[in-house]
């Protein structure tokens, strides 16, 4: 039995984007932090972060082709629209304006407690 569900973009491949995307995002980040002077292995730990991200939302497509659960044009519009609201920066503006509490947040007890997230926050308020 089918049914029509006609949903124009794909809720499976627009997370799997999404978390390709942050994975590698955030590896890059992490082996930026780290002060080891081993470029080659960095440069080599982020090709292998990307290819393994892409690896995993080429899977997911093709599985979701294949099972016929969504047309190919739901797919890519998927990821065009995970490529274009990543790095819009006015919707980090709206988010931050939108956070009540971003701008009272006291960067030396969160170095205490998170200094991962006082040092990125500590770059995003520059």
């Amino acid at each position: 039995v089918g049914y029509c569900a006609d949903m124009m973009v794909s809720g499976h491949t627009y997370f799997a984007a999404l978390f390709s995307l942050s994975a590698w995002q955030q590896m890059t980040f992490f082996l930026d932090s780290m002060h080891v002077k081993r470029r080659r292995c960095k440069a080599a730990i982020k090709v292998a972060t990307a290819a393994v991200c892409m690896l995993c939302l080429a899977t997911e497509v093709v599985l979701v082709a294949l099972a016929r659960f969504h047309y190919t044009v739901d797919m890519v519009s998927a990821v065009v629209l995970v490529l274009l609201l990543w790095d819009s920066t006015l919707v980090d503006r709206l988010a931050r304006r939108w956070s009540a509490c971003y701008e009272h947040w006291d960067l030396e007890a969160l170095r205490q407690s998170a200094p991962l997230l006082a040092h990125v926050l500590s770059c995003i308020r520059r």
